[in-house]
């Protein structure tokens, strides 16, 4: 193998509604795990996952981000850098394959990527083994034509399809670090990248460990405010998202 292809990060955004099934969907592919037990994501979640593609040895690193109002202000230092886009909805939801749109632009604003025409966007339809279903594999399809997207459905509950649509957002994740990762020379770049992502998780890690710590007191004195929780959220975002840019 190359010099060029070893070690290539990618990072993988996952953004929709909240309860669509991103972080199902996530720890499916990675832990190969699912539970019916639904929790909120707090901020973000982190995981990453090793595949071979095209000779070169790619590591996923998927942002699983909250699809609530109260953290979409993590989406600017989040975003900036993704080489891929996710874009999940619940097939049995149209409000959430509508607001869709929505985060496309709020990605495409915050994110700034090099060429917003060329930026590879995967759109995955969840919970395709529910039976009242409210959007067709079809009308989910032609909007995907319309954005030049790539769709897929499936199922984290059942596993089905899930694989699928990150091979896809590593292949065109891996198109969009060739420029300025894979060209022969430009090694030290490439390692600058990775060093900045794993600083990136290291600063994520330790706020996800801080709110859940927030939360867990909160449950046990059963008399804290939730403005505490806003506190911790507010001081450490402060604190930590200067380091992510």
């Amino acid at each position: 193998m190359s010099e060029g292809k070893a070690g290539v990060s990618v990072k993988v955004v996952l953004i929709g509604n909240s309860g669509v099934g991103k972080s199902s969907f996530m720890n499916r592919y990675v832990n190969h795990r699912f539970t019916n037990m639904y929790r909120a994501t707090i901020g973000t979640d982190f995981l990453s996952k090793t595949v071979n593609l095209d000779g070169a040895t790619v590591t996923l690193q998927l942002w699983d981000t909250a699809g609530t109002e109260r953290f979409q202000s993590l989406g600017t230092p989040l975003y900036r850098g993704a080489h891929c886009c996710m874009l999940v909805f619940d097939v049995t939801s149209k409000a959430s394959f509508s607001a869709l749109e929505l985060w496309r632009k709020e990605f495409l604003f915050q994110a700034e990527p090099q060429d917003p025409a060329d930026f590879p966007f995967i759109v995955i339809g969840n919970k395709s083994d529910l039976g009242d279903r409210e959007v067709s594999c079809r009308t989910a399809k032609q909007w995907c034509e319309e954005i030049g997207a790539d769709f897929f459905e499936g199922s984290a509950k059942e596993d089905v399809g899930v694989e699928k649509p990150f091979l896809k957002a590593a292949q065109s994740g891996l198109q969009q670090c060739r420029p300025p990762v894979l060209i022969s020379g430009e090694k030290k770049r490439s390692d600058d990248n990775t060093r900045r992502l794993e600083s990136s998780t290291m600063i994520i890690q330790t706020w996800l460990l801080m709110m859940q710590i927030c939360l867990e007191q909160k449950r046990k004195e059963k008399m804290m405010s939730s403005v505490i929780e806003d506190k911790c959220f507010i001081c450490f975002h402060t604190d930590f998202s200067s380091h992510l840019i």
